[in-house]
């Protein structure tokens, strides 16, 4: 993130996914929410959907 604090994929593929996995949904949704709103792409809007 430090390096990359304007990449929705930092929020989404790198850091949502972690804390998923840890078990902190609530967090891991907030930082899918953030990286659907900085996305363009439709496709990539669609898969952060899956993941919500």
């Amino acid at each position: 993130m430090k390096d990359h604090p304007a990449s929705w994929n930092t929020y989404d593929d790198s850091l949502a996914e972690a804390y998923a996995v840890k078990g902190d949904k609530g967090q891991a949704m907030a930082l899918y929410q953030k990286a659907k709103a900085m996305v363009k792409q439709d496709d990539q809007k669609r898969r952060i959907d899956g993941e919500l």
